[in-house]
C-alpha cells in the first residue's frame, strides 16, 4: 500500500521521488545526480530483463 500511495504521488515527478528520498540524498552527495535523473525515466527502453523460471531471460 505504501509503494502504491508513493507511486501516486510522484506520477507526475519520478524524479522527485527520488530526491525526496534518503538515499537519493545520499547519491546526489557522491555526485551522481545524473544516475538519479536516469533511473527516473519511464518508459524509455525497448528491452528489458524478466525474471521466469529461475532465469534472467
Amino acid at each position: 500500500m505504501a509503494a502504491l500511495r508513493l507511486a501516486e504521488y510522484y506520477w507526475q515527478s519520478p524524479i522527485q521521488g527520488l530526491l525526496d528520498s534518503l538515499h537519493g540524498q545520499k547519491l546526489l552527495q557522491l555526485g551522481l545526480a545524473a544516475d538519479l535523473d536516469y533511473c527516473s525515466k519511464l518508459n524509455h527502453l525497448t528491452n528489458v530483463p524478466v525474471f521466469f523460471n529461475d532465469k534472467i531471460l
